[in-house]
């Protein structure tokens, strides 16, 4: 469910700052909050695509097993 809202909230705000490069008058800051936009905005369409891929049942298995790998890698203490 993280992932979900973390997705959307990148999504909005790659949007929000889109629209707001156009209104801001300096070309320097308009490519910036363009370019963080569309690079959010990219993300955030990124983590839903993969959310919703891993809520189908068929997927779950692929999805255990991802989280198992991640599991084991992160307590490992080699």
């Amino acid at each position: 469910m993280r992932d979900r809202r973390k997705g959307g909230f990148l999504l909005a705000a790659g949007v929000i700052f889109v629209a707001v490069s156009v209104f801001v008058k300096d070309s320097y800051y308009a490519n910036i909050l363009r370019s963080w936009g569309i690079a959010w905005g990219v993300i955030g369409f990124l983590r839903l695509r993969e959310y919703f891929y891993y809520k189908k049942p068929e997927h779950q298995a692929e999805y255990e097993e991802k989280e198992t790998a991640a599991r084991i890698n992160r307590t490992d203490e080699r």
